[in-house]
């Protein structure tokens, strides 16, 4: 008798829901959020440590991968955003180029780009881990203690000199890599990470400039593109366990849909790749519904972040002016 009650009520409950839905209102949307176990916070879209793959590639967002295919490869698709449109309430799969995401980042590169080498705040490779160390001075400290015992101009000297520090040659594929949003310099180099770090904490304790030109590869967000791509949809970003492998975000966006809103998703650039970002129409009623119950719930407002990082790339754009 109790089974027979609880399946009644449970059979109610579902119509009631189904109700609900047909109106818009986010009632499963909101239960899946409650029982969101990855919460992310807005600092975790920020890079970690002093190694270049750990800055958001936000510049190359319209790049889709390919890991479903072939890991690891991206090709560029010219924005498209696949998502679920409705028509007389029929839900159809769709995929439309979007101008703004297509648009989004840019990248420059200029020749014979001049440098101290305190300047460089990061590396692209090396044995010492840079991404577990906020600066490469903490890294040279830490993990290349005996290098770094004579400050003298003999011993800067014989840092450099190491083979596997390779921006010297002129030859070299070394070369230099910044984010105009994040506002460091790189050097995306292929060894001597251990020499380069002491080399620079030498250099800083003598007050002694050690000048390094080479190619700088300058990305750049579109703050165009970005402002457009913002006023067209509020977006949000859905985190994902190790082992949900973006079932977190599917649920969130099938309960979008139950509701009759539309939806178009895209995973964020590396090393986020992982995360779900969730486009929901400014124009659309009942997907600005559920951009309010994403909102409620705490979901990270992504629209906002990029605003944040057009507006660092501003404010560092008119500091170099300056």
């Amino acid at each position: 008798m109790n089974l027979i009650m609880e399946s009644t009520t449970t059979f109610r409950d579902k119509i009631w829901d189904n109700v609900r839905h047909a109106v818009g209102v986010p009632v499963g949307l909101r239960r899946e959020i409650a029982n969101y176990e990855q919460r992310m916070r807005i600092g975790d879209l920020e890079p970690v440590g002093s190694v270049l793959r750990n800055v958001p590639s936000w510049h190359e967002w319209a790049h889709e991968p390919l890991e479903n295919f072939v890991p690891g490869l991206y090709q560029r698709d010219d924005g498209t955003l696949r998502g679920v449109r409705f028509e007389g309430g029929v839900e159809s799969i769709v995929t439309v180029s979007c101008t703004a995401l297509a648009t989004f980042g840019r990248e420059r590169l200029v020749e014979g780009w001049l440098c101290d080498i305190r300047d460089i705040a990061g590396l692209s490779a090396g044995k010492c881990e840079p991404g577990r160390f906020d600066t490469l001075d903490a890294m040279a400290i830490e993990r290349c203690p005996d290098y770094i015992l004579d400050i003298s101009p003999n011993n800067l000297s014989k840092m450099l000199d190491h083979y596997e520090i390779r921006i010297f040659n002129s030859e070299t594929c070394d070369h230099f890599v910044q984010h105009e949003w994040d506002g460091r310099v790189f050097l995306s180099n292929a060894g001597g990470a251990h020499h380069f770090a002491a080399a620079r904490y030498i250099a800083g304790q003598l007050g002694q400039q050690v000048p390094i030109r080479g190619r700088l590869y300058v990305c750049s967000l579109n703050a165009g593109a970005v402002r457009d791509l913002v006023r067209e949809f509020e977006m949000f970003v859905v985190g994902e366990t190790q082992d949900s492998r973006g079932l977190a975000g599917w649920k969130m966006l099938r309960a979008i849909a139950a509701m009759g809103s539309p939806y178009f998703y895209r995973m964020l650039p590396a090393p986020h790749s992982e995360k779900t970002a969730i486009l929901l129409p400014r124009e659309n009623r009942r997907a600005m519904a559920a951009a309010r119950a994403l909102r409620a719930g705490g979901i990270v407002d992504l629209g906002a972040y990029l605003l944040d990082l057009v507006s660092r790339q501003e404010t560092s754009a008119a500091t170099t002016a300056t």
